[in-house]
């Protein structure tokens, strides 16, 4: 009986075989993605690439990095600021009258302070890092870095008005 278990076990698998075009995988492969607090993608859906992009570059101009090292954390000094950013935008829509109690009740607001709590001290690790790695080779940057959020438009169908986005500028 065992052994007529397994194959029918077999053949069946030969039938699900999972997607077979690339659009087909891709979508399959977001299909455990709930919220992304935790996913292991920086750019999330309805995140603009160009903005992370545009933000490191302006640390890259600001910090000069002067080797791979700094490169690095220059690197992480603008995803921890990018997962900070998801972070606060998520925070405003938690409390948000219609939104607090469930969100509460549900653990989601603890992840998202949790999370924000990483990404802070993640930022300010690896800042002081660079900081102190530039300080060894006399480089120190000419001023504090000024990070300004501005309200941006984001497409319709990914909008909650309830829940602001902001970029760097």
């Amino acid at each position: 009986m065992t052994a007529t278990r397994s194959e029918i076990n077999r053949a069946n698998a030969q039938h699900s075989t999972g997607p077979t075009s690339i659009a087909g995988k891709r979508r399959s492969s977001q299909n455990s993605f709930q919220h992304g607090l935790y996913s292991k993608q920086l750019i999330l859906p309805g995140e603009d690439p160009a903005e992370f992009d545009h933000l490191r570059a302006k640390l890259r101009n600001e910090h000069q990095p002067a080797n791979t090292t700094e490169e690095i954390l220059v690197d992480e000094l603008a995803q921890h600021f990018w997962r900070m950013r998801r972070f606060r935008g998520l925070e405003a829509r938690a409390w948000q009258p219609e939104n607090l109690d469930h969100w509460c009740d549900n653990g989601m607001m603890a992840l998202i302070q949790r999370g924000m709590g990483s990404a802070e001290r993640s930022f300010h690790k690896s800042l002081n890092a660079l900081r102190a790695l530039q300080k060894t080779h006399g480089f120190v940057p000419s001023k504090m870095p000024v990070i300004t959020f501005v309200p941006k438009q984001i497409p319709e169908d990914l909008a909650d008005e309830s829940c602001p986005t902001f970029y760097v500028e």
